[in-house]
């Protein structure tokens, strides 16, 4: 993975600029952890980095995920979903969005510095650290995809002040009782779980 990144253009976000340079992170890790397997450690692939969570009457799957190249002089901290148009974000469920948590630790690592997560191990949601609001995930299509309205690929979670690591859980909230939403990290298009800072505090 390359879990830095400098974007050099301007982010949009409702249309309006935020920012001219903006310094992005991509995960160092995510990976899901789920109630019906609380023991099975989850070892992403290559080819399978990105998100997944569900809710069901009889188990959940959440995603955690971890930032570790942040920069000790970094200011204001801000996570985004960034979803280009036509990127796929498959789901099921009406009115899908997910909410995303503050952990009360950071994620476990062996000696070897392997992450070693599984669900009756995970660090414990605390506070709300933002919600997505509703994906538009269109119920008819074959392979259901995001409705993008052309805006702004960028949806602003919540901002907070940096830390070396910083670590998140991402759920679907409880007072939706069924439902899936997935979506894969990629370069290019750029496009998932991304936390920004401002590059002029380097």
């Amino acid at each position: 993975m390359h879990p830095f990144v400098v974007l050099l253009l301007p982010l949009l976000s409702a249309g309006k600029v935020l920012d001219t340079s903006m310094c992005l992170v991509r995960p160092s890790y995510i990976g899901r952890i789920s109630s019906r397997a609380p023991g099975k450690i989850f070892h992403p692939r290559p080819d399978d980095i990105g998100t997944f969570v569900q809710r069901s009457a009889q188990y959940q799957v959440d995603t955690m995920m971890e930032f570790d190249a942040i920069p000790p002089s970094s200011v204001n901290c801000t996570l985004s979903l960034v979803l280009p148009q036509h990127y796929q974000v498959e789901g099921i469920g009406e009115g899908m969005g997910l909410n995303v948590w503050n952990v009360n630790e950071h994620l476990p690592r062996g000696q070897d510095g392997v992450y070693g997560l599984v669900w009756e191990r995970a660090p414990e949601a605390t506070t709300l650290f933002g919600e997505t609001g509703d994906l538009q995930i269109e119920e008819g299509a074959a392979n259901r995809t995001l409705t993008s309205n052309g805006t702004s690929p960028f949806k602003i979670i919540g901002t907070s002040k940096c830390s070396k690591l910083m670590t998140f859980r991402v759920a679907i909230p409880a007072e939706q009782k069924t439902g899936v939403v997935s979506f894969e990290q990629t370069l290019s298009p750029l496009a998932g779980w991304i936390l920004s800072f401002d590059c002029e505090s380097l």
